[in-house]
């Protein structure tokens, strides 16, 4: 959702308790930009991590791993430099699983 302030258009989210219709006590609202900017560096440090520890690769390989891992730190690092559009490409094109990121067709 968005709203203008001052001609500035501000984008947040909103919980489905208040989307619902209602102004429940629990519902929230929460500005895009700094929920987008936690997402990615919360994806970032894992990226990150899973580098450090040779576990890019699903299943342990080194040579892939040492390919990945190349690859992966300086996206981790673009992600947690706030590459503009850069987070909703990942979240496009993959999906987030609780253990890894997979690319959807």
């Amino acid at each position: 959702m968005h709203t203008r302030r001052r001609g500035r258009q501000i984008r947040y989210y909103v919980s489905n308790r208040l989307i619902s219709g209602g102004t429940d006590p629990q519902g929230w609202r929460l500005p895009a930009m700094a929920l987008e900017r936690e997402v990615a560096s919360a994806i970032a440090r894992h990226i990150d991590k899973q580098a450090s520890d040779h576990r890019i690769c699903a299943t342990p390989d080194l040579h892939r791993n040492n390919a990945f891992g190349a690859k992966a730190r300086p996206l981790a690092r673009r992600l947690s430099q706030g590459v503009p559009d850069l987070l909703h490409e990942i979240l496009d094109k993959g999906r987030i699983r609780k253990n890894g990121i997979v690319q959807t067709p």
